[in-house]
């Protein structure tokens, strides 16, 4: 069950990668329903194309990274995952945080998505605020014969003209709310150090 739910959120936190490395970005000023969508329809056709041709996966994955890089705005969701501990970090352990938060996301990703290709996107409501927007999106797979549906809302940022994700909302959970509380749950016990410690061993096992 919590394996399932961590996949569903990754799953949904990336899906809304565009396309970059000689794919064409979305134009800068394109609403941000038409990023997600468009976004979403590039990584599938990317992750099809390595099921059927597994000699690409290397530069798939590069591609794939690349992708997550452009679209998702890590330096603030890692901020956000810290929380109020971020401004008691000085500057080399900011970056040393955000690299591997990076790095823990992308990882993760491409662990959990490969073989689960399963699935449709339903796009609804669509809500820009000034420079914020909300996209409403509904995951729909099949599961020993069941149906499940999962409530997305996607949480974006206009920077440059052009929406990237800051947080995605799984059934009512915040992505960044969720590493927050686990991060400050490790920090108070093991402090800034206990926790590098524990995401580079996590990501060594990904």
């Amino acid at each position: 069950m919590l394996k399932d739910l961590l996949f569903r959120r990754i799953l949904t936190a990336m899906v809304v990668v565009t396309a970059a490395l000689g794919i064409e970005f979305p134009a800068v000023g394109s609403p941000p329903k038409r990023v997600v969508k468009a976004t979403h329809e590039k990584i599938n056709e990317f992750l099809r194309r390595e099921r059927a041709h597994p000699g690409q996966k290397t530069s798939l994955d590069r591609r794939i990274k690349g992708l997550v890089e452009q679209l998702i705005d890590f330096d603030v969701l890692a901020r956000s995952a810290m929380g109020k501990r971020w401004g008691q970090l000085d500057e080399a352990k900011q970056k040393t945080f955000v690299d591997l938060f990076r790095e823990l996301v992308e990882r993760s990703y491409l662990n959990k998505l490969r073989g689960r290709l399963d699935y449709t996107l339903q796009y609804g409501r669509a809500v820009q605020f000034g420079n914020g927007a909300k996209v409403a999106v509904t995951v729909v797979r099949m599961n020993r014969g069941r149906r499940e549906t999962t409530d997305i809302e996607y949480r974006m940022r206009r920077l440059a003209g052009r929406w990237r994700v800051v947080d995605v909302v799984t059934n009512q959970v915040s992505l960044a709310r969720n590493y927050r509380r686990s991060f400050a749950r490790i920090m108070r016990r093991d402090g800034y150090d206990g926790l590098i410690r524990k995401m580079k061993r996590k990501i060594a096992k990904l």
